[in-house]
């Protein structure tokens, strides 16, 4: 009923029915399942649409509750959030690396970072920082987050050779070869990829 409940508050929410928004934030609060499979429908279906600063208000809200399942099923969503350097995503990742959800982060953040890269390298560059990729997670990756860091660094090299950014880069590079996990796991698939 939580689930259904959900769609029906936030169904009502974003076309303005009264006390709608209230209630949508009681439910999500103390239904796990309810906010899961709105998490999931808001960014396969609302971002970037009609409805979308009001889809980025209801996540903004979710990134406060600390629940696992919750933040796997963020990490799964950035398959869906459009990858633009707009205000409301760039706000919405400040905030997701700084809140509870950012401890759960995988494969697919990274990801959906290597997307942004083309559009601004350097605010990339310090996502990347901030996701404390140190704290390895013992997960599948697709790509590894040393993808993101070489090609954010790649983006910038040419516009700016004395950045502090740039040396930053070179010394987490140096520093995360040290880990284990990403000297055996995540060198391997960052060099498969580079000769593909």
């Amino acid at each position: 009923a939580g689930e259904a409940m959900s769609f029906f508050l936030f169904n009502a929410y974003i076309n303005n029915s009264p006390k709608a928004f209230t209630l949508l934030k009681v439910l999500l609060n103390n239904n796990p399942h309810s906010r899961q499979k709105l998490t999931w429908e808001i960014c396969a279906h609302i971002l970037g649409g009609k409805h979308s600063i009001k889809g980025w208000k209801i996540l903004n809200i979710l990134l406060n509750i600390d629940d696992k399942e919750l933040g796997d099923r963020f990490n799964n969503c950035f398959l869906h959030i459009p990858a633009n350097m707009d205000s409301q995503t760039i706000s919405f990742i400040n905030k997701y690396l700084k809140s509870p959800m950012g401890n759960y982060k995988s494969n697919y953040y990274y990801d959906f970072l290597r997307k942004l890269i083309p559009l601004n390298a350097k605010q990339c560059l310090i996502w990347f920082f901030s996701s404390r990729p140190e704290k390895v997670i013992e997960s599948f990756y697709d790509k590894s987050p040393l993808n993101v860091l070489i090609e954010a660094y790649n983006g910038m090299r040419e516009y700016d050779k004395h950045n502090v950014i740039l040396e930053k880069s070179m010394d987490i590079f140096d520093s995360l070869l040290h880990i284990p996990q990403y000297r055996n796991a995540h060198l391997r698939t960052f060099l498969k990829e580079l000769e593909a």
